[in-house]
């Protein structure tokens, strides 16, 4: 009886002897594994990281004009304007998101204040936002604006020059003879832009 009774805690001892290096075991491939999956994010995660931004950095570049596209819209007067009407001369496109806001004010009274400079320079100003243009007619009475505002309702030609969004980008582009772009403003100051880019204009012509 003393015997049988012995093997059996022999037994039960066996077992979870053997059940404890089965945990250990197992405890030690889980660690291994933990370990081979943290390296392996430390290695692909910086990696990834890297071709992501070269990706977005080439997309940008591949976006970036250098010739303006050509574009048909209507202005205040519901009259149709082309960019290629005004191929012989300097143009400035800017894309302002809505009439009459307060930076989009600011922005086209600061023109109209400078229109003198713009029309001494022979340029051409065109003014593009999403705005109908009933809503252009009343904008330009209101502020006296002596420059054409074309109406692009559904974002096609802010698609074209990268200023399409939710809100229209304000961003600008200044247009040599024969359709060059000779500056970009991608980001704009409503209040100085005006005076900004007519300094640009003549440091270009020197």
């Amino acid at each position: 009886m003393k015997t049988s009774l012995s093997q059996n805690m022999r037994n039960v001892i066996r077992r979870n002897h053997r059940s404890s290096q089965t945990k250990t075991v197992m405890i030690d491939l889980y660690i291994r594994n933990m370990r081979l999956a943290i390296l392996f994010l430390a290695i692909i995660l910086p990696a990834f990281f890297l071709v992501s931004c070269a990706k977005g950095e080439r997309t940008m570049k591949t976006h970036q004009l250098t010739i303006a596209p050509n574009f048909s819209l209507k202005d205040e007067e519901n009259k149709e304007h082309k960019l290629s009407d005004y191929k012989d001369q300097y143009v400035l496109i800017y894309f302002y998101p809505k009439d009459d806001t307060p930076g989009c004010t600011a922005e086209a009274c600061a023109i109209r204040d400078f229109i003198d400079g713009f029309s001494e320079r022979g340029i051409k100003v065109l003014g593009i936002s999403p705005d109908n243009p009933e809503s252009h007619k009343k904008f330009k009475e209101k502020y006296h604006l002596p420059f054409t505002l074309l109406a692009d309702q559904n974002q096609e030609v802010a698609k074209l020059y990268n200023a399409d969004g939710m809100f229209l980008k304000r961003i600008s582009y200044l247009i040599a003879p024969g359709g060059e772009i000779i500056k970009h403003y991608p980001k704009v100051n409503p209040n100085t832009h005006a005076n900004q880019i007519l300094e640009d204009f003549d440091k270009l012509k020197q």
